[in-house]
């Protein structure tokens, strides 16, 4: 996603954070429960050790005693902990660049395909964290509404994988109506978007169609594009240079062009962790 503001410089790059330890939120989750239980165990004349009745005489109180613990465990543990923000209010402001990037770097996702039903827990966590950082690109571009705005989404399949996701991706395109914000959805695979009614593609108002992985993609690109799959377009498509791409604007006109960034955007906005590795082991030399 990319913000522009004025006199900020150009971009900055954060990393989801890796924690491991316990963090304060959890101590006082784990307080809150604990005291939770003692002021149940008082109000039935029971010990301590006894405060977790096997029939609780109020249910609704014991369920959110366990629903706290249930958190502390998800905040104290693993991937869920980057969904609780810290109580200290210690959150780090985002946005306040030309260009922010969100970094997700070894995000475990489920394969393409994989049914929702058969998704591994830590793939569940995953594709949720994925909607965080989606929600909170949205909540960053709605700051600024007088100025252009561009929020990309890398991996978007996570997102047209699921009803929530594809609500979100059509809140966006409502964001951009009133905040100035240009959505634009990536994904590997043309046959990710669909284009019968109602679907996130029939949104598109420019398509970008860059190298066919085989000629089933191929198809699928050409059907976005709104051009016959002739076999010569298929071969252009799947035969694609790096860079290259076949575009329709929002005129509805297409044509194949190159695409050069700049070598110092380039390094803000990389995705490949070697190359990412290599530009990091780069600096570190530099400042040595």
């Amino acid at each position: 996603m990319a913000q522009r503001a004025a006199g900020a410089p150009l971009g900055r790059r954060h990393r989801l954070p890796h924690r491991t330890a316990p963090t304060a939120r959890a101590g006082r989750l784990g307080d809150r429960a604990a005291a939770g239980r003692r002021r149940r165990a008082r109000a039935r004349g029971t010990p301590d050790q006894l405060a977790r009745p096997s029939r609780p005489a109020r249910p609704r109180g014991d369920e959110a005693i366990a629903l706290v613990e249930h958190l502390e465990t998800y905040a104290t543990n693993g991937l869920a902990q980057l969904g609780f923000a810290p109580l200290d209010g210690s959150v780090r402001a985002i946005g306040d660049r030309q260009i922010t990037c969100m970094v997700t770097e070894n995000l475990p996702v489920p394969a393409r395909g994989v049914s929702r039903s058969e998704y591994e827990p830590l793939e569940r966590q995953g594709a949720a964290l994925t909607k965080l950082i989606a929600l909170l690109g949205m909540g960053v571009m709605s700051r600024f509404p007088d100025r252009q705005k561009f929020m990309c989404f890398d991996e978007a399949r996570l997102l047209l994988d699921d009803p929530a996701g594809r609500r979100m991706i059509d809140s966006a395109q409502r964001l951009g109506r009133s905040k100035q914000v240009v959505p634009v959805i990536a994904t590997q695979y043309a046959a990710d978007v669909g284009l019968e009614r109602g679907s996130v593609g029939a949104l598109f108002g420019a398509v970008w169609a860059f190298r066919a992985v085989d000629e089933a993609d191929a198809r699928q690109q050409c059907e976005l594009l709104g051009i016959d799959p002739e076999p010569d377009t298929l071969q252009t498509q799947v035969g694609l240079d790096d860079g290259q791409a076949t575009v329709r604007d929002h005129r509805g006109q297409i044509e194949t062009i190159q695409v050069t960034l700049p070598a110092s955007f380039r390094r803000r906005v990389e995705t490949n962790p070697l190359k990412r590795a290599a530009q990091r082991q780069a600096v570190a030399t530099d400042a040595r």
